[in-house]
């Protein structure tokens, strides 16, 4: 296998630690390096794949709808649960090539990769993407810290009961700080259950 070069060697330690999938346009405007050729040649190189979806678009790097801190009161899951419905709802569906690590690039750079997990997920996964990638412009120490569900499932996890988010920011000892979760089209119950996992291990959240 060729030794890659260091934005190809940091894109694949994304697609395989930080994301399931990124869109093409995420991609170029995180990093002028990680542009459409270099995505083709490693999709050539089969560490990376791609396809073309039209799907609902959802950006959600801004403000989110709850921070929660232990020692809070829990928040209203119902008014939760309702915007986050009316936001897919009301989500513009585009064209998007979506790109995706492969077991190659795993083996590669470690981490997770292969066949596109739940793609009828995929919108939903370039959501968690929006805000990892606001992240790195705003925030890059937290971005440093981000792992992905599947990550977090795999090596953290103690039982299959967890309630585990999108994805979480890290201590240095391997503890969870900050479990974010994309709101979709989830029940104010779902909610409810997030809450009373998280709150009951003093592990702060947010709902995006």
């Amino acid at each position: 296998m060729a030794v890659c070069r260091k934005p190809e060697m940091d894109l694949l330690s994304v697609l395989t630690s930080k994301l399931r999938v990124a869109s093409q346009q995420q991609l170029s405007m995180a990093d002028a390096g990680w542009n459409e050729r270099m995505v083709r040649m490693l999709v050539s190189r089969r560490l990376l794949a791609s396809a073309r979806f039209t799907i609902a678009v959802i950006d959600a790097g801004d403000e989110p709808f709850v921070q929660w801190q232990p020692g809070q009161s829990a928040p209203d899951s119902g008014s939760i649960a309702y915007l986050g419905r009316r936001r897919l709802s009301q989500s513009q569906r585009k064209s998007q090539t979506v790109v995706w690590a492969t077991e190659r690039a795993a083996a590669l750079v470690g981490g997770i990769g292969g066949k596109l997990r739940q793609p009828w997920q995929v919108s939903h996964d370039l959501g968690v993407a929006s805000i990892y990638f606001h992240l790195r412009r705003t925030a890059e120490h937290a971005a440093s810290q981000w792992i992905s569900e599947d990550i977090y499932r795999r090596d953290i996890a103690r039982t299959t009961t967890e309630k585990i988010a999108d994805a979480f920011l890290m201590s240095e000892s391997e503890k969870p700080q900050l479990a974010i979760e994309l709101v979709g089209d989830y029940s104010a119950a779902r909610l409810r259950d997030f809450h009373q996992f998280w709150s009951n291990r003093g592990v702060a959240y947010e709902w995006r």
